[in-house]
């Protein structure tokens, strides 16, 4: 290996070091999550949770359709993360389907909200959104009533047509040129 791999090759792990340090989630922008983005939030709004678990212990706070929503205290025993601690709640088991928010404390007082993407087919969270657990955080699940007739129902009326095909454009025209979708 001569001195301009080695340089080529230094250049590639510079580049993709920071391209690693600086991408997040990569489903934060997408819309089928319950929040569309991770947000802040202050003490005083309206859906704020409760009061952050005690040191060592975090909570898992269901709240079901029909019935009074209950937290559950945790202890935080080694590294944790969300779907380890759905699994310790045992709320997989419970609910099929559900909406997953991990809300975090700040030290200014307010809340750092990070919407949480699970898969209900494998029945895990996704990889990219597998947060870890710290102390003081609040795993807020909430059940999600709809079945899969709403899933098509919603497929149908959002422009894929009925099970993700038909009316979607083909190729067409943008102010930056043409484009043409392969398949």
């Amino acid at each position: 290996m001569d001195a301009r791999h080695s340089l080529t090759l230094t250049a590639i792990s510079g580049l993709l070091a920071l391209s690693c340090l600086s991408t997040g989630c990569a489903s934060l922008g997408k819309t089928a999550l319950w929040g569309s983005k991770a947000e802040v939030v202050k003490g005083d709004a309206a859906d704020v949770p409760g009061a952050a678990a005690p040191a060592g212990k975090f909570i898992v706070e269901l709240r079901p359709v029909s019935g009074k929503a209950r937290a559950i205290e945790h202890t935080i025993a080694g590294p944790l993360n969300v779907h380890d601690a759905l699994v310790q709640a045992k709320v997989i088991k419970e609910y099929r389907r559900m909406k997953l928010e991990l809300v975090r404390p700040l030290p200014s007082g307010g809340w750092h909200r990070m919407p949480v993407e699970y898969d209900r087919t494998s029945k895990r969270v996704a990889a990219e959104c597998d947060y870890a657990i710290l102390p003081g955080d609040r795993l807020i699940v909430t059940e999600d009533p709809t079945t899969i007739l709403g899933d098509m129902m919603d497929s149908a009326t959002n422009g894929a047509g009925f099970m993700g095909t038909g009316t979607a454009p083909k190729s067409g025209k943008t102010k930056y040129g043409t484009f043409r979708v392969a398949g």
